[in-house]
């Protein structure tokens, strides 16, 4: 007999294959015979955790000029969001409607409402509302053209998408502010499920605020960001990121000092978040033990180590010793 042990990863990944030739005392052993009939009796209800798969909405190579317009274009592959029927309490549970009061006096006619509603205890009570609070001015409700267009499109989609990844990659995107408002109408509970966004080749110069999202994975290479500041601003601060890449960037290709230079950027703001997920990738190549000590060294000597050191030395008024000189005899043969 031949007994095979295979290990798999959380995602379903094959890892390690272990085969070894099982000895006939072994094969008559209980806990092998207990071992072997456990396993046929599991045959049909073993679970494949290779076919679970992030759900991906690809926009890639579709010639997108603003994330606007991946409301107007079908993605290569997504899911169309299928909403569940929402249920609905029978019609005497309902809150009874509201009852405006007031009608007598013309200069308080419809200023005000008379609210009856239950409290926790399940008593009716009634409450007042100045109607003049709720109500918005022009200039409150004046969109910008942005906001109307992309409600205009949005109205015209069939159904919004169900993903985690959000693929907007090879593409000619010069600036993704909008992007959030975008998801917000493209993809269905965009705050809770997106985790993974794919800006690569674009032509992008700032990065989006993206803080309202649950990012796990950045990819920002091979764009034209070309200030510190927008990694600092926009990517450290995001405290479930573990992977993110900016190489092909002006940052990069200018600083040889780049990767030195964004992990200790990454830890000093991760250092301040509580409960911040540490950076496992960056670049596609895994952060060891090793980079990290060298990005905190780096950071040392970059934020003030060896300033402090040269301002505390030119503030000490203690005399230093002298040197002490070392003369050493030469050794010879004596003269015979």
């Amino acid at each position: 007999l031949i007994q095979d042990e295979m290990y798999f990863t959380e995602t379903g990944k094959l890892v390690i294959v272990d085969r070894f030739l099982v000895l006939p005392v072994d094969a008559t052993a209980p806990k092998f015979l207990q071992d072997k009939s456990s396993l046929f009796k599991l045959g049909r209800s073993v679970i494949d955790r290779s076919v679970e798969k992030h759900a991906v909405i690809d926009f890639s190579f579709r010639d997108l000029k603003d994330p606007i317009d991946a409301l107007r274009v079908t993605p290569v592959t997504g899911d169309a969001h299928q909403a569940r029927p929402i249920f609905r309490p029978p019609s005497q549970d309902r809150v009874p409607e509201a009852v405006t009061f007031g009608n007598n006096d013309a200069a308080n006619q419809g200023t005000r409402k008379l609210i009856v509603a239950k409290n926790r205890k399940g008593e009716e009570e009634a409450y007042e509302f100045e109607i003049k609070a709720l109500i918005r001015t022009e200039t409150e409700d004046k969109k910008s053209d942005d906001d109307v267009k992309m409600q205009q499109l949005a109205s015209k989609l069939a159904s919004k998408y169900d993903g985690e990844v959000v693929r907007l990659c090879n593409n000619s995107i010069h600036t993704a502010n909008n992007l959030v408002p975008v998801l917000r109408n493209l993809v269905a509970n965009h705050f809770l499920t997106i985790q993974w966004i794919d800006l690569s080749n674009n032509k992008l110069t700032t990065v989006p605020d993206l803080s309202s999202l649950p990012l796990k994975t950045l990819y920002l290479h091979a764009n034209s960001i070309s200030d510190w500041q927008q990694i600092e601003e926009h990517v450290c601060v995001l405290p479930q990121l573990t992977s993110v890449t900016c190489h092909g960037n002006p940052i990069a290709t200018k600083d040889k000092d780049y990767k030195q230079q964004l992990l200790m950027r990454i830890q000093r703001a991760k250092a301040l978040l509580k409960g911040a997920a540490p950076i496992k990738l960056v670049d596609f190549v895994a952060v060891s033990a090793c980079d990290t000590h060298v990005a905190t060294m780096f950071s040392h000597f970059t934020l003030g180590g060896t300033v402090a050191l040269a301002v505390k030395n030119a503030g000490s008024t203690t005399p230093r010793s002298p040197r002490k000189e070392v003369h050493r005899k030469s050794l010879s043969a004596p003269h015979l």
